[in-house]
């Protein structure tokens, strides 16, 4: 995988105060309980409602508001906003996006959360999201396996808050079978072998294809200890297509494709925000930037004691238990990390922080 180019990552949102008759509606606060009120005004990251009950006004941080909340507001947002000068509809060289809204740098791709939020996405949004992509109808001339290998990669993704929208071509397939041939002939796998070898993620001793994606996304081993090469690309954002081929229990995955758009914010494995534990395969966690990392980044995590509303400043010490690293490698624009394995498997919130020099990133991951 090569270096990711550096893209803007989208700005937060100014709301102005709207006129009286917003309607009714609920709100599902994280981690409390929900309320009926009706929108006043947003600035500063902060929501002011009117509560039905009482007719009190209350403050809410943004971040505390669960995505069909924030998606209510961006909708105001779009509404209430001044028409540009001159009247024009659509951004230079643009045109419109599906759904009404304006082609460009401030439409979130296919498959990616708002990542600007502690929890981008609620449960209910990530069980309709993996059932939707698993159940995808086969293109016709995709042999059967291929698709659900295709689709198992396109749900990792979606967890890891990156394009879930990927493909297949034919060309691919055919490579990665030829690859798997060519590793079944060897009677091991190698990236030296011609015949695409050098173009996959390859496997051995899986009965199917699919079951060789947890495979990747696991990458356990000690040659992949360090770069977690095979997750680094099935996770690599601009993928539009993949190929998949087996031979017995020799498999390959034709997987450097990059016809897609880049990430314009970091992505994890496992995600922010929520995520299904049973999806978190192997003992690594890996975090993602769309620039380097410097080398000399460290990594700390806790296991907070309740869920925060708000983000955790960096001079503030999270409330929880300091889990320990056991290991971490930078490799280009990727850090994998090791937590302890006694919460391997475990669900809670954990806070990341990383910082090198220069740089400093943190994030939420709550494994349910």
């Amino acid at each position: 995988m090569t270096s990711l180019s550096r893209f803007l990552i989208v700005g937060a949102v100014l709301l102005l105060p709207l006129a009286a008759g917003e309607p009714m509606r609920v709100w599902t606060p994280v981690g409390g309980k929900h309320f009926h009120a009706a929108f006043i005004s947003e600035s500063g990251g902060k929501v002011t409602l009117k509560r039905r009950d009482d007719g009190k006004t209350v403050t809410v941080s943004r971040d505390e508001l669960m995505p069909a909340d924030t998606i209510y507001l961006d909708e105001l947002a779009k509404k209430n906003r001044p028409a540009a000068a001159g009247g024009g509809g659509t951004r230079a060289g643009g045109g419109a996006a599906a759904g009404g809204g304006d082609a460009g740098a401030d439409e979130l791709p296919a498959g990616e959360p708002d990542r600007g939020r502690l929890y981008p996405r609620t449960k209910e949004e990530i069980r309709t999201g993996l059932r939707t992509i698993l159940q995808r109808p086969k293109p016709d001339k995709v042999e059967r396996e291929v698709w659900e290998a295709i689709c198992r990669l396109n749900a990792h993704r979606f967890l890891a808050g990156v394009s879930s929208e990927v493909g297949t071509q034919a060309n691919m397939n055919e490579a990665a079978a030829d690859a798997s041939k060519a590793c079944a002939a060897a009677g091991t796998i190698s990236h030296g072998l011609g015949h695409s070898t050098d173009k996959c993620n390859l496997s051995m001793g899986h009965g199917d294809m699919p079951a060789t994606v947890d495979g990747y996304i696991s990458d356990g081993g000690d040659n992949n200890r360090e770069r977690r090469g095979h997750r680094r690309w099935c996770l690599n954002p601009p993928m539009q297509n993949a190929g998949f081929g087996r031979e017995g229990t020799f498999s390959a995955m034709w997987c450097m494709d990059s016809g897609g758009r880049n990430a314009r914010a970091p992505w994890s494995w496992p995600g922010r925000g929520l995520f299904p534990v049973e999806y978190l395969k192997g003992n690594a966690w890996s975090f993602y930037m769309t620039g380097p990392i410097p080398g000399d980044a460290k990594v700390r995590i806790w296991k907070l004691v309740t869920r925060p509303t708000d983000p955790i400043p960096f001079a503030q010490e999270p409330k929880g238990r300091e889990v320990k690293v056991d290991y971490v490698f930078v490799y280009d624009n990727t850090i994998n990390f090791e937590p302890d394995s006694s919460i391997l498997g475990k669900r809670g919130v954990y806070w990341v922080r990383i910082e090198g020099r220069g740089f400093r990133e943190q994030y939420l991951t709550e494994l349910y």
